[in-house]
């Protein structure tokens, strides 16, 4: 989340950020819910691959 609020962001992800920044405030209402890496591994399988990290 700090890096989505981060307007100084920079590097590879700076244009997925600012994608996500022109979506959020767009919207009028949303809501971030936490689930566990253990409960969903698809998204921690794609997580590992963007930050380049093996198993």
């Amino acid at each position: 989340m700090r890096a989505i609020y981060d307007s100084k962001t920079v590097g590879s992800n700076y244009s997925l950020i600012r994608r996500i920044q022109q979506i959020l405030s767009q919207e009028g209402r949303w809501f971030l819910r936490h689930t566990p890496r253990e409960n969903n591994q698809v998204v921690d399988g794609l997580a590992k691959m963007t930050f380049g990290k093996n198993k």
